[in-house]
């Protein structure tokens, strides 16, 4: 996880397990609040997300990439 999106859920709640991964936002309560009237965080993790930098980038299969 790069450490500025780190910061970023850090500033609004998130908070960590050992391996990194967002456990909750920190309160239950707050978190069903804001989910009823306003933009919400969801934890992506399962997703993996590819960052492509370059002339390259624009031939990247619009499928899954496979390992």
């Amino acid at each position: 996880m790069k450490q500025q999106w780190k910061a970023f859920l850090e500033d609004n709640g998130a908070e960590f397990d050992a391996t990194g991964v967002v456990t909750s936002f920190g309160s239950p309560r707050r978190e069903l609040s804001v989910a009823l009237t306003g933009n919400v965080f969801a934890d992506l993790s399962d997703i993996t997300v590819i960052a492509a930098h370059g002339r390259d980038c624009q031939v990247l299969p619009a499928g899954p990439v496979q390992q």
